[in-house]
């Protein structure tokens, strides 16, 4: 048997090879998976219709991508990197431009004190949706799972950052401290399922802000 590849028209081998080789066109490919999933479920994709969002054959694609599977997996990496992306920067900055704890807190909160902003929850809620899809087949919860800890790594290599620049407690797990951000982070869609009756966010983040000082070598910052 030869390769699974696919083999697009001739007609699109002479016209159209510089942009369906296109990296640009490659993300507007997983870009336009991912909306899919994200609005319909993993289910709802279908390679024509990634095809004509994009403007490309249907055989275009395959030379991205192995099989519509590959493109799932693809379109999943976008997501999680995007949920991630505005918080390890965050994250970051925080660490290389924070001058004491206190500093270090009021820099880190906006990047993980959210629940109540309703963009960022909608895509918790499409977060847990895909998962839930996910979990029921084995190859693809594998490769999220793959996914995640690739995510994890990056998130736990910034815990030791900030544990090596004296914002976190040295003898805590950095992994342990990851997790449980990520946990916490995730679970915050609880808060919109409470609706109206659900904690001022004023509260709810003078509960989270002092969960997280208690992880600073000196304990919570006077006054919080």
């Amino acid at each position: 048997m030869g390769s699974s590849r696919r083999i697009p028209p001739a007609d699109d081998a002479s016209t159209g090879a510089a942009r369906r080789r296109s990296p640009d066109t490659r993300q507007e490919l997983v870009r336009a998976a991912l909306d899919i999933i994200s609005e319909r479920g993993i289910d709802a994709l279908k390679i024509d219709e990634v095809a004509a969002t994009v403007g490309v054959t249907k055989g275009s694609i395959y030379w991205h991508f192995a099989d519509r599977g590959a493109l799932v997996q693809a379109a999943l990496a976008m997501h999680i990197d995007d949920l991630l992306a505005e918080t390890l920067e965050g994250i970051q900055d925080a660490i290389e431009q924070a001058t004491d704890t206190s500093d270090y807190l009021s820099r880190l909160a906006p990047f993980l004190l959210d629940p109540y902003d309703t963009d960022i929850a909608e895509r918790r809620w499409q977060r847990l949706e895909m998962l839930c899809a996910i979990r029921r087949d084995p190859e693809l919860w594998e490769q999220i799972q793959q996914l995640h800890a690739r995510s994890l790594a990056r998130f736990t290599e910034l815990m030791r950052e900030a544990q090596a620049a004296g914002f976190l407690r040295a003898e805590i797990d950095a992994q342990a401290i990851a997790t449980m951000i990520q946990m916490i982070s995730l679970g915050s869609v609880w808060i919109d399922l409470l609706g109206a009756d659900a904690p001022s966010p004023e509260a709810i983040q003078g509960v989270m802000l002092f969960l997280v000082s208690t992880l600073f070598p000196d304990g919570p910052p006077a006054g919080t």
